[in-house]
């Protein structure tokens, strides 16, 4: 007898269990199919698609309608990343184009794609709010670094990140005004929580990071086609800094975004999405050393079934001021990469293999009596990392990669590291 009333107990507080983690959005199969899981329902959940054109284009964007805390005018933002690294040699020495040998030790260097140092590290700390007024559109973003560092690995004194406002209360039109990140690449767009891997693509450095300006998109009412146009300047603790501030940055972006492309023609099939994106960004009168720069890029995200495969290329040409003979020189910069990343739990457990190669410019570098970081990391590189993550919920993830990294110019080098990382994010 008192076995069954202990499983009549049981039964009950199950099923209530389970009928509040259906009304709830938060059920078993959601949480293992990594669904957006949200503490209470959307605020404003998702109407059906408008019939006709007029409606479509009036109707708000479902997706800028969802929250997940009580008040969608408040919601913090954080996130934390550490980490333990683990390389082959602790000092090692590296050899000159012009025969002279230099030895580096990696207690010296941050921890990065380009650094080498052993033991434990604090990668990120993020904290800040953002904000939704549902029935206007408007929306905020304020997020600040506590451990800022450059693209290239170096320590930064930049501790803000982003501060703009914005209006996207439709999906055809929506503009955004402050600092933020540069649209162009894939790779630069990509929130640091949602790497692939611990680091992002070494090409990532070529492009120019966050600047202060506006953006503007338009997109049409089917959501297949959508071009964000940029025009920004820089301030002075920018990585990248403008030296007047009539000198100013464009950035145009093409994203041709394939799922929405099938569904409007009913071509649906199983898993399968695609999105491509063409980027082109240009500085007029000068910038950083007194010239200009012409961006150019493609990048495309493929996924079928449990695999997804993503990749980018990007070109950075410098155009130096004509010298008195009226000859002028150029330069370029250059990289790509692949990522692939196979689900074989899906949302739980990913493998990740990228392959890459970047070249910072076409000069050989490495022989200047200035031996620093900042010149190395311009070196032509090619890298192949190997990562496994773990998904352990909405906020956390374990992520175990080993990188191997080669110089093939300037300093010439190998180097085998290994990296585990526990990030929590909300």
């Amino acid at each position: 007898m008192k076995s069954r009333k202990s499983l009549c107990i049981y039964l009950f507080f199950l099923s209530l269990f389970v009928l509040l983690a259906s009304e709830g959005y938060a059920g078993l199969y959601e949480e293992l199919q990594k669904e957006e899981i949200y503490w209470i329902p959307p605020l404003r959940p998702p109407k059906p698609e408008p019939d006709n054109l007029y409606e479509r284009i009036l109707t708000p964007d479902p997706e800028a309608t969802l929250t997940k805390l009580y008040d969608a005018r408040f919601e913090p933002y954080m996130l934390i990343r550490t980490s333990f690294s683990y390389t082959e040699e602790d000092e090692y020495e590296v050899s000159l184009e012009d025969g002279r040998k230099l030895k580096l030790n990696s207690a010296n260097m941050d921890t990065s794609q380009f650094g080498h140092k052993f033991g434990p590290a604090l990668e990120s700390v993020e904290m800040g709010m953002r904000g939704r007024y549902q029935s206007s559109g408007f929306h905020y973003h304020i997020k600040m670094e506590l451990v800022p560092r450059e693209k290239d690995g170096n320590r930064s004194s930049d501790y803000l990140k982003d501060a703009y406002v914005g209006w996207d209360k439709y999906t055809v039109f929506s503009v955004d005004a402050g600092r933020m990140k540069v649209p162009f690449s894939q790779a630069n767009m990509k929130s640091t929580d949602k790497n692939n891997l611990i680091y992002a693509p070494v090409l990532d450095i070529l492009s120019s990071k966050r600047q202060v300006g506006y953006k503007f998109a338009l997109q049409d009412p089917w959501r297949m086609l959508r071009f964000t146009y940029g025009i920004f300047t820089s301030i002075s603790f920018a990585s990248e800094l403008i030296k007047q501030s009539e000198e100013l940055l464009y950035t145009y972006r093409l994203d041709i975004q394939g799922y929405n492309i099938l569904k409007t023609f009913n071509l649906l099939y199983r898993d399968l999405s695609f999105n491509i994106g063409l980027n082109a960004a240009k500085t007029d009168k000068s910038y950083d050393t007194q010239s200009e720069v012409l961006y150019l890029g493609a990048d495309f995200n493929l996924h079928l079934f449990l695999f997804t495969l993503e990749g980018e290329y990007v070109i950075k040409n410098f155009y130096q001021p004509p010298l008195p003979d009226g000859t002028a020189k150029a330069d370029k910069g250059w990289g790509w990469h692949i990522d692939l990343i196979t689900h074989i739990w899906p949302n739980i457990i990913d493998l990740i293999v990228r392959i890459e190669e970047m070249d910072g410019d076409e000069v050989i570098r490495g022989q200047s009596s200035d031996l620093s970081i900042g010149e190395m990391s311009k070196q032509k590189k090619h890298g192949t990392t190997f990562g496994i993550t773990a998904h352990l919920s909405n906020q956390v993830k374990l992520q175990l990669n080993y990188i191997q990294r080669g110089e093939l110019e300037g300093y010439r080098f190998d180097n085998n590291v290994f990296i585990g990382l526990v990030q929590f994010n909300y």
